[in-house]
């Protein structure tokens, strides 16, 4: 019987391969005349981006509330932009939004409803074919994961975020990745 890796090696191997991806991304960016200013931390793909201005208004007037730690008020407004992503048809909106739900509720320490919404987001945005926020989803489903010490599971999540990474030719996904494989590894 051959010997299991310990995820502490399995988590620095993913580590490993999303910061090469990344470095890579970044080299091949510049050398197709991208600043690598415009890849930085604050760098979000078009495809974790609002397309509906008003949902995206909604969602951004959620962000100081979250930061003065009034989640219940971010909750309710996200809720309701929800509510409005539902009546207007928008998959990848609905998708971000319960990934902002995730986090807000993360925030507020109820991980159970966070993994919930998570899983909602993970299937709308593979329902979508948005395989940039399906692997973010991911990602922060390993995260989550790994938060309530179950590795096995995290590293599950992991790998399948890379799958995800590896499947789109975007920077997006390798950014992501290797971000949140940073902060999981330290």
């Amino acid at each position: 019987m051959g010997k299991r890796p310990n995820s502490a090696r399995v988590t620095r191997r993913i580590v490993a391969r999303a910061v090469i991806l990344f470095i890579a991304s970044i080299s091949s960016g510049v050398l197709a005349g991208q600043s690598a200013s415009q890849i930085d931390k604050d760098y979000e793909p078009p495809e974790l981006q609002f397309t509906d201005p008003e949902v995206k208004s909604i969602v951004d007037s959620t962000k100081a509330q979250q930061q003065s730690g009034d989640y219940e008020a971010a909750i309710h407004k996200l809720e309701d932009a929800l509510e409005l992503s539902v009546r207007k048809h928008l998959r990848t909106d609905r998708a971000l939004l319960e990934r902002n739900l995730a986090v807000a509720y993360i925030l507020r320490g109820d991980w159970s409803e966070a993994r919930s919404y998570l899983a909602s987001a993970e299937a709308l945005a593979a329902d979508a074919g948005n395989l940039v926020l399906e692997a973010d989803v991911v990602a922060r489903l390993s995260g989550l994961a790994r938060a309530e010490s179950d590795a096995q599971q995290a590293d599950e999540f992991a790998n399948r975020a890379v799958d995800r990474a590896k499947k789109q030719e975007s920077v997006g996904p390798i950014v992501l990745l290797g971000t949140i494989g940073l902060s999981a590894a330290g």
